[in-house]
């Protein structure tokens, strides 16, 4: 698995969006991250093409999304993650969540 510049498995994003962009962040487990896959295959990539292939038919804008998922990370994990995210300018914010969300928090806290 290859990471870019900011240790996110993903391509390589300035700090800040060009001008024209709208960037989202994708926070997740490990199925999120792409694990076993192929970068081209992840789900974070497959969004962010097919979004940038109807913004092209409709409008000139054009849309990123960070993946900064990390395998393990349960949701205050997640939480301390985004607090560090948010340097990058998001206009939008994915969180995904797993069935077991709850147990996993409370665990994690115990």
């Amino acid at each position: 698995m290859e990471t870019n510049s900011w240790g996110m498995r993903d391509q390589d994003y300035a700090l800040v969006p060009p001008a024209g962009t709208v960037r989202g962040l994708l926070l997740g487990y490990s199925t999120v991250l792409g694990w076993g896959v192929a970068h081209e295959e992840t789900f974070e990539s497959i969004l962010e093409m097919r979004i940038n292939q109807r913004l092209t038919e409709s409008a000139s804008a054009k849309f990123e999304l960070l993946n900064l998922s990390v395998p393990g990370y349960r949701p205050p994990q997640q939480a301390m993650a985004l607090d560090e995210a948010v340097r990058f300018a998001p206009h939008l914010i994915f969180y995904t969540a797993a069935e077991r969300e709850l147990w996993h928090t409370i665990n994690f806290l115990a």
